[in-house]
């Protein structure tokens, strides 16, 4: 099947035109791959078509699937990257903009929650080609302070994917 790339006009809202377009093409669904901006824009795209009664999706990817590569590290070793980073910073002080108080003081298993939140974080910015450092660069004026701290736990973490011999989702 050959490659076919779709544009599409504002003249109507972008999910209506495309769930109309692919609804027009509704025995070609299993063959489609769909690459959207966002996890939610795909959500909505795929509600879209079921409300309109396509019993058969198309594939629909983030563009951020395109760079995924075997051999990165798994989600659950990010997130103990994330736990050690965490664990290991022995002066809050230094990251008061993200914790105006010490996390430590949650109790056992504080790290591990917050460690689950910021991976979410990553991927969200992944999903758009970026690493925090860079959003922190990006958005100069907004919250800058907890950028900056955020991106230099996330150095913390690729120092320590690098040792121990994984590859960061991030590094491609």
């Amino acid at each position: 099947m050959p490659v076919e790339i779709t544009s599409f006009l504002f003249s109507k809202p972008y999910g209506t035109a495309v769930v109309d377009w692919l609804l027009e093409r509704m025995e070609e669904l299993p063959q489609v791959l769909i690459l959207v901006p966002t996890a939610q824009s795909g959500r909505r795209l795929r509600q879209g078509l079921a409300e309109r009664g396509a019993l058969l999706a198309p594939r629909v990817a983030t563009t951020g699937t395109l760079m995924q590569v075997d051999g990165l590290a798994a989600d659950s070793v990010e997130v103990l990257a994330w736990t050690e980073a965490l664990e290991s910073v022995n002066d809050w002080e230094d990251y008061k903009a993200i914790f105006p108080e010490s996390p430590e003081s949650d109790g056992a298993g504080w790290a591990l929650g917050l460690a689950k939140a910021f991976v979410e974080v990553r991927k969200s910015l992944q999903e758009n080609g970026l690493m925090v450092g860079e959003a922190a660069r990006r958005v100069r004026v907004l919250e800058q302070d907890r950028w900056e701290q955020l991106a230099r736990l996330e150095r913390e973490v690729e120092n320590h994917l690098e040792s121990w011999g994984c590859e960061s989702k991030s590094a491609r």
